[in-house]
């Protein structure tokens, strides 16, 4: 799913569902990709039940799901939908992020 797509300024992408969950799966391992320049920012994993009420996707030691450079991540999720956003950016460019 690509959450972010080659974009320049602070945005929230649109959402997905997670079809892992719908087809039965329990509890989803994800990577969590970025690059591109993120100017500083930060992309944030959004989870949700419903696609309604979002929330931070955290780790299991309770932090946050971020990125602040190029990177990749894996991530347990078992939420319903997903969604990134790039927040605090200044100059960013060609910037994405996806979930796999």
């Amino acid at each position: 799913m690509k959450l972010l797509d080659t974009i320049s300024s602070n945005t929230v992408g649109a959402s997905f569902v997670n079809q892992r969950l719908e087809r039965g799966h329990g509890e989803c391992m994800f990577s969590f990709y970025a690059w591109g320049t993120l100017g500083g920012g930060t992309i944030i994993l959004w989870v949700s039940p419903d696609n309604v009420n979002w929330f931070k996707a955290r780790d299991i030691n309770g932090a946050q799901v971020t990125l602040t450079v190029p990177d990749v991540l894996s991530v347990y999720i078992r939420a319903g939908n997903f969604r990134a956003e790039l927040t605090g950016a200044i100059g960013a460019s060609g910037v994405n992020a996806m979930l796999i």
